[in-house]
């Protein structure tokens, strides 16, 4: 039997059952919105604005307003995050797939560095039109599906090498599926995780209905 690696034990951190509730919760949160904000949108004609116009046609120019100045700080937060996360992603496939490779200097210049030119670019496609938009939005949706089939793929066919062993990644294991029933918080970056800290973590991942609703511009 494959012996689980001692970095996958350190960060474990939810058990099997808590991950499910968190995944449930969210969705449920998500399914929510999705019919709160269909019975705005079939109950007038929508304009461009997205979820600002559906507000503030539904609350009000006061609740509107409000709300979307805070939508519009949690957005550009959003963005920054975002690319953050972009560019952390892109070091590790050059580190890992590229014999070491570096952009500058393999730590935070290289955010700088390609961090801006990603906004720039983004920023660029936004001055051209929703029609560009549109259609790098669909390029998006097949390289997550490609993604998402790459990931179920991986996990049946399990650690190519010891290396990947050695990582953490050990796929379908009886062991640590058995070990995970039980929840293990543990102390992390700067103070102790709970089940709010990890369920902070994964929200963002459910919140893209958003983007669909920025397209309302788009409806016919």
């Amino acid at each position: 039997m494959r012996t689980i690696s001692q970095e996958t034990k350190q960060y474990s951190l939810l058990s099997t059952g808590l991950s499910l509730f968190i995944v449930c919760a969210a969705n449920v949160v998500t399914l929510i919105t999705a019919l709160s904000m269909s019975a705005v949108a079939t109950n007038g004609l929508i304009e461009g604005g997205g979820v600002y116009y559906m507000i503030s046609r539904s609350l009000g120019p006061e609740f509107g307003a409000s709300i979307g100045l805070m939508f519009t700080l949690a957005n550009s937060i959003a963005v920054a995050t975002y690319i953050i996360g972009f560019v952390n992603s892109l070091q590790d496939m050059l580190f890992f797939y590229m014999d070491g490779l570096v952009m500058l200097d393999g730590g935070l210049n290289d955010v700088r560095a390609i961090g801006t030119a990603t906004l720039i670019l983004l920023t660029l496609l936004g001055i051209v039109g929703m029609n560009w938009v549109t259609r790098v939005q669909i390029v998006l949706l097949f390289l997550l599906i490609g993604s998402q089939v790459d990931f179920v793929v991986g996990a049946f066919m399990g650690p190519p090498s010891d290396l990947s062993r050695a990582r953490g990644f050990i796929g379908f294991n009886r062991e640590l599926f058995l070990e995970n029933i039980q929840q293990g918080f543990r102390w992390a970056e700067g103070t102790d995780q709970n089940l709010f800290s990890v369920f902070a973590v994964f929200f963002p991942a459910v919140t893209g209905i958003v983007a669909g609703a920025n397209l309302s511009g788009d409806l016919k």
